[in-house]
């Protein structure tokens, strides 16, 4: 099969051309070549009983004058044809009358003439017919012929009667046939060669030598300077050589993205001091970074790249529940997997660590295949729930969410990546300080608890595609993207979605033991904008939030970009 697939064109089509060609024109040359011995063995039948009709009124006039030296005279001219073999007249007794051969004159017929059938007599002379015999062995035809060889007033009396024999051979007409079809299949090889070789050099000028030049081009090909590759090609070659062109471009444009958009998340990421983990199911090998064993103060040579060095090192506590939300994320339950449990440091330690993660592959049955996550260390946090001050300079970390400039990060690659594929996306900035009975909130314990809530809730109530994050005290963002091609149709989703948003927080949080109900104002603005920066994006949001909140009926409001102005 490899040497099949190294085969070069030049070689391949003509021999595969040069084998239909030759089965196809065989196969007609061999047809015509039937056709012309049915031909052949019609006219020579033709011929023999046109020489027989000739031969039965000369020999018929001559033996009933009984002038038998005339009719001998008559058999021995009609035998002078040399594709005549024999020629016989024979009696009612099957005797041989006349003969081309004098040693078989008054010889008993089946005796002496090759391929003589004496049950035939009868047949011929008493129905008055011509029979003609094919024997396709000796190639012969064979002629019985009725004579009549009494006067005319006896003429009903048919013992005196006898029949006419011609052996007739075809050899020399089927081998002139054979020559002439011979001399046909040279002159058609030599055309086929001819067309060969003008096909050949077609073959190698078009396509074998432009793609032999296109693949030396690519093969030094500089992903940043397609223009390199050669493209003078005609045909269909040269539109291969174009398209690959412009494939190679689309690929380094998008691997520039991708480098620009995974350098701003792993700077995100860096920023949040955050863990990555990334996990194949099926060979239970996973990949942690850096920063997730830095986590639990180990080096990079102290940890195996297996999933037990995960689950062994959680608290036997909280080994279940960290199991039951990933079977709850496997099996359909959740569309992410998100659990709080403690873990084992190098130092014998425990640390309270958030571990967030998603299936990004599955197999044919369903299953998962691979699963990408985070850790984040809620170990301050949990320190900051027992103390009993508010430090509002940490409210961002209780609330375990990027903060504003993780979400102006990824709001200026999003901007970017909308504009470029022409979708529509939102963002959702609201504020949750308006407590009903907010007296009731007198220590800092019920707002941070409270805190923590609403940010988890937004997480578990929006889709995975939307980033959550936390602004500053009471304030989040949402940012919702691919929503719709359409800015009208974008407009209208994106309100529904917050109405549905609101209605998700308007269920009363329960906060150490006391139930509470938030009321929310939201802003709302739509990207792509082609011109303005991540952090005017925010503020357009901010500032459609503020008018929301001033407002006494509509809690939503949206900021008009092409107006300029807020509209309801």
């Amino acid at each position: 099969m490899n040497k099949l697939r190294s085969l070069s064109l030049i070689i391949l089509l003509p021999a595969l051309l040069t084998v239909i060609f030759i089965v196809l024109q065989g196969s007609v040359l061999f047809m015509e070549y039937r056709q012309q011995q049915a031909n052949l063995y019609i006219k020579s039948e033709q011929d023999l009983k046109g020489l027989a009709g000739q031969l039965q009124t000369s020999l018929s006039n001559s033996l009933m004058r009984l002038e038998k030296s005339q009719a001998q005279d008559f058999v021995s001219t009609a035998a002078l044809n040399e594709n005549v073999k024999t020629v016989a007249v024979v009696d009612n007794n099957q005797q041989v009358v006349l003969s081309n051969r004098f040693r078989e004159k008054y010889m008993f017929a089946k005796l002496q003439l090759q391929e003589y059938q004496g049950e035939l007599l009868d047949r011929v002379i008493n129905k008055n017919e011509i029979i003609v015999k094919l024997f396709k062995d000796k190639e012969e035809l064979v002629v019985y012929a009725p004579l009549q060889m009494i006067s005319k007033g006896n003429s009903l009396n048919r013992k005196f009667n006898g029949v006419i024999f011609i052996r007739y051979s075809l050899k020399s007409a089927f081998s002139a046939l054979a020559y002439e079809s011979i001399l046909r299949l040279i002159k058609f090889t030599l055309v086929l060669i001819a067309t060969l070789c003008l096909f050949v050099y077609l073959i190698n000028i078009l396509v074998v030598i432009p793609l032999k030049r296109f693949i030396a081009s690519v093969k030094s090909i500089d992903i940043n300077n397609p223009g390199l590759i050669e493209t003078s090609a005609l045909g269909e070659v040269g539109l291969l050589q174009r398209a690959f062109v412009n494939l190679i471009a689309d690929v380094s444009n998008n691997t520039h993205y991708l480098e620009v958009r995974e350098q701003r998340w792993a700077n995100a990421l860096n920023g949040a001091r955050d863990g990555v983990w990334d996990w194949n199911v099926d060979s239970g090998d996973v990949y942690f970074s850096k920063r997730w064993k830095e986590m639990l103060g180990f080096h990079k040579e102290n940890i195996s790249n297996d999933i037990t060095e995960w689950e062994n090192r959680v608290h036997p506590d909280d080994l279940y529940s960290v199991f039951e939300d990933l079977n709850a994320h496997f099996s359909g339950s959740h569309s992410f997997f998100e659990n709080i449990h403690r873990m084992k440091c190098y130092n014998g330690e425990y640390r309270w660590i958030l571990s967030r993660g998603q299936t990004v592959s599955w197999d044919t049955q369903g299953n998962p295949k691979r699963v990408i996550g985070t850790h984040t260390d809620l170990s301050l946090y949990k320190e900051m729930l027992a103390n009993i001050k508010v430090d509002n300079e940490l409210i961002e970390q209780k609330s375990d969410l990027p903060d504003r400039e993780q979400l102006l990060l990824h709001l200026e690659v999003e901007n970017t990546r909308l504009y470029e594929q022409r979708q529509q996306g939102a963002l959702i900035s609201f504020n949750c300080d308006r407590f009903k009975h907010i007296a009731q909130l007198p220590d800092s314990n019920k707002v941070n608890e409270l805190l923590y809530l609403i940010a988890r809730r937004l997480e578990k109530q929006n889709r995975s595609t939307h980033f959550v994050a936390h602004i500053q005290d009471f304030q989040f963002a949402i940012f919702i993207e691919d929503i719709d091609t359409d800015y009208e149709q974008s407009a209208t989703i994106a309100l529904e979605l917050t109405q549905k948003l609101e209605s998700d927080l308007q269920v009363p949080f329960k906060v150490l033991g006391e139930q509470f109900i938030v009321n929310c104002a939201f802003g709302l603005t739509l990207v792509p904008s082609k011109d303005l920066e991540a952090s005017t994006i925010l503020h357009q949001s901010l500032k459609a939030l503020k008018v929301a909140e001033q407002e006494q009926e509509f809690n939503i409001q949206f900021f008009d970009n092409s107006l300029s102005k807020l509209i309801n």
